[in-house]
């Protein structure tokens, strides 16, 4: 985590950790709204939603990005290939879930 790279250095964060910290804390903002509104979803039982066909590998690099960012301030290199043939999924791609 970003914070661990801070209290490993001891030293003031630079621009870039402090980028980092902002982009961490957002995101779990995000899909703590995320999963809000998927309680809400389910309690309404409306099954509505903006649903959109999606390759696996779009949610999986969408889902590694933070990871990324994490991993290469620690010099970590994260690669992802996915398969010729992936699965295709059908998703909620509205505002609310899409930050998740």
């Amino acid at each position: 985590m970003v914070i661990d790279l801070l209290r490993e250095r001891r030293e003031e964060p630079n621009e870039e950790l402090l980028g980092l910290m902002d982009q961490s804390a957002r995101r779990m903002v995000s899909m703590v709204r995320g999963l809000l509104n998927i309680s809400k979803l389910q309690s309404d039982h409306s099954g509505t939603g903006n649903w959109k066909t999606c390759e696996l590998s779009e949610v999986i690099r969408h889902t590694m990005q933070p990871l990324v960012i994490n991993a290469n301030a620690k010099h970590i290199a994260l690669n992802f290939h996915p398969p010729v043939q992936e699965p295709v999924l059908r998703a909620d791609s509205s505002p609310r879930l899409s930050n998740l």
